[in-house]
């Protein structure tokens, strides 16, 4: 990749990144000015948004820092990076189960499907996280399996967009995430000539995630979980 090729991509995963963050905070700042949510919540919902939040600014700056060709930075901000998304996981999968045990599931989901949604969301950040950070040495495949990551666990800002414009969640979620992904492709194919793999790995399980929601979701084992979270 020459000088030219290595700016454009640079700047294009910058751009998108920033875009990116400022629609998933869109999605959650709309849904408080609509009075739909509140700073009135526990402890641990403010703990799991600022984690959240922590990851879309982190991406956000690593995008730059090899925008502004500072990649020194962009090592070492990648180290805390990796303990932030494992912090990520672990917290996701506590407090999202607490949210049913003490029955502050969104009004909008089943106990069932909430959990179904943000298990399989956290799946899906962990598996394209880890094979990101396996592939950190191949930059081409590594930039583009972090940036999916990041696509994937916007879901819930982009989510909130489309209730309170009362569009069907889920039809709105998949395009978002359609779009960011095949713009992607389209921009390598005009910068390079070539297609990478590396976003079909994002691609798949991204775009699966809302049908697999669904049939999980219904399956008499997550009915017996939500059941022995309520009785508690």
């Amino acid at each position: 990749m020459n000088a030219v090729e290595q700016r454009k991509e640079a700047t294009f995963f910058f751009a998108t990144a920033v875009s990116y963050a400022v629609l998933v905070v869109a999605g959650f700042v709309l849904f408080i000015l609509t009075g739909q949510s509140s700073f009135a919540a526990p402890w641990w919902v403010h703990l799991h948004a600022i984690t959240f939040m922590a990851w879309l600014a982190l991406y956000c700056c690593q995008t730059y820092f090899i925008f502004s060709d500072r990649r020194s930075n962009h090592r070492v901000l990648g180290r805390i990076g990796a303990v932030l998304a494992l912090w990520l996981l672990v917290s996701g999968a506590v407090f999202l189960p607490y949210n049913v045990i003490v029955g502050r599931t969104p009004p909008f989901f089943t106990p069932a499907f909430f959990l179904a949604l943000d298990w399989l969301n956290l799946l899906v950040f962990g598996f394209l996280i880890c094979v990101g950070l396996i592939m950190r040495h191949k930059t081409e495949w590594h930039r583009r399996l972090m940036f999916a990551a990041t696509l994937s666990i916007g879901t819930p800002g982009i989510g909130r967009i489309a209730l309170v414009l009362e569009i069907e969640a889920a039809i709105i979620v998949s395009l978002v995430m359609l779009l960011f992904l095949v713009g992607g492709m389209l921009f390598d194919w005009l910068n390079k000539k070539r297609f990478y793999p590396a976003y079909l790995v994002g691609l798949i399980p991204i775009m699966a995630m809302g049908p697999l929601t669904e049939v999980v979701a219904k399956t008499a084992l997550m009915s017996d979980i939500v059941a022995w979270l309520q009785q508690y």
